[in-house]
């Protein structure tokens, strides 16, 4: 059974009261949906891994392919990843199968990609593609203690302060 992780019909608004300064996230989840919803198709099939906290891997199965007919590009935070075949299958006009079940025809999958995750390798494996990710968390990003400042103390530090210069 295939696990959906998406909400249809999501009302993305009614999240803006919980989460702020993410209204362009919303925004655009909506439109990825929006547009996901259009266009499903189930080829090649692939599988997408968390592996750790901030590695990711994308797993397309693309048997039947040669590095050559394969292409990965990134741009604008998407992940384009195209396949066409340069061989061709059927000799001439005549398909030299009884049963051909290994599709190669051409394809293109595109993957969303949140900003902070980087694309570190890509490599072709036993007809299975693997493009590794990592999520890049910059310093002023990460978690960090935040000092709270008590005014009153500063006002009662500087009353000592003078206290002790003209006692001096």
């Amino acid at each position: 059974m295939t696990k959906t992780y998406f909400v249809p019909n999501t009302n993305w608004a009614a999240l803006n009261s919980f989460f702020i300064g993410f209204d362009h996230v919303f925004s655009e989840a909506s439109k990825f949906h929006d547009d996901f919803a259009k266009n499903v198709h189930h080829y090649p099939p692939y599988d997408i891994k968390k592996i750790d906290e901030n590695n990711y891997s994308i797993e397309i199965a693309v048997a039947g392919f040669s590095q050559s007919e394969l292409d990965i590009e990134y741009e604008e935070n998407k992940l384009v990843v195209t396949g066409k075949c340069d061989h061709d299958h059927t000799n001439g006009g005549t398909t030299p199968y009884i049963h051909k079940g290994i599709s190669t025809r051409a394809f293109t999958r595109t993957f969303s990609l949140n900003e902070s995750i980087v694309i570190k390798d890509a490599k072709l494996t036993n007809g299975i593609l693997q493009i590794l990710l990592e999520r890049i968390i910059p310093d002023h990003k990460k978690s960090r203690k935040i000092n709270i400042s008590d005014p009153s103390s500063k006002e009662q530090n500087t009353k000592e302060f003078l206290t002790e210069t003209k006692n001096v």
